[in-house]
């Protein structure tokens, strides 16, 4: 900043033999500007104003960014025993996932040959008849409110699901992540017993 100062002088002046002078000047200004007061005698050209505004401005927006950076990253790590994205499930390599057989839900993971699919493969586990309220599907929601499975379920059936299962029991112990898979709404289930403060509680109005 105080060599733009500096440089500003000098570009004015047409003079760049004084370049040093003024930076020592300038880095002065920044000193009795930021550390002692913005009221400094020493700061009178519009542009110089101009200049320490727009850099107390950058600075302000740079630290408002790494505050929130490193915020989300305390999120983050605060969040591990939960699964939000599909890349979560490879850092719980007991993990299931249920997938329903003969879906977009199975091409979507089966199919692809890449490495990050194939470790993913290997924890999915493909089941037959969940789609259709009965045995099937509530025995594959037990499972996901045990403990150790996920589920991928179109977000419509999964809706009436819950719903249906709430009003039947008077709670859901249930965690819906909020990503989409592909254009197709997908949720993922995972009960959340290390922390009662954030589970949610499916309302019918």
């Amino acid at each position: 900043m105080s060599s733009l100062v500096a440089l500003d002088s000098s570009v004015a002046l047409n003079n760049l033999n004084g370049f040093f002078k003024r930076l020592g000047k300038s880095l002065w200004i920044c000193y009795t500007y930021f550390f002692t007061s913005a009221n400094n005698p020493g700061v009178t050209r519009v542009s110089t104003r101009i200049l320490l505004g727009t850099w107390s401005l950058f600075l302000f927006i740079l630290l408002t960014l790494l505050s929130s950076r490193l915020v989300s990253t305390m999120l983050i790590k605060g969040t591990e025993d939960h699964v939000d994205t599909i890349g979560d499930v490879l850092r719980f390599p007991k993990l299931k996932v249920l997938v329903e057989r003969k879906t977009f839900f199975e091409d979507f993971l089966m199919k692809p040959k890449s490495v990050f699919f194939m470790k993913l493969q290997r924890q999915v586990e493909l089941v037959a008849g969940s789609i259709r309220p009965g045995p099937v599907q509530d025995e594959v929601f037990d499972r996901v409110e045990r403990g150790g499975h996920v589920v991928l379920y179109d977000r419509f059936f999964q809706d009436a699901t819950l719903a249906r299962r709430f009003a039947q029991r008077g709670k859901c112990s249930f965690r819906r992540a909020s990503q989409a898979l592909y254009l197709q709404p997908v949720a993922m289930l995972m009960r959340k017993a290390m922390n009662a403060t954030v589970k949610r509680t499916i309302k019918i109005q």
